[in-house]
């Protein structure tokens, strides 16, 4: 008898807290040992841009 191993990559949910502003995609998923990159669009702070120091 020959046994064989199966598994599945977990998957994670990273959600960027942008302190009382908003953008979009907030949340991506990434599989096990991928990288994530800082988002780069600016945040919408009470209706004025900012983007990030």
């Amino acid at each position: 008898m020959t046994l064989y191993a199966h598994w599945t990559l977990n998957s994670y949910t990273v959600t960027f807290d942008p302190n009382g502003g908003s953008f979009s995609g907030s949340e991506v998923t990434v599989e096990h040992g991928q990288t994530v990159a800082e988002p780069t669009e600016p945040i919408l702070i009470q209706g004025e841009k900012r983007h990030k120091c």
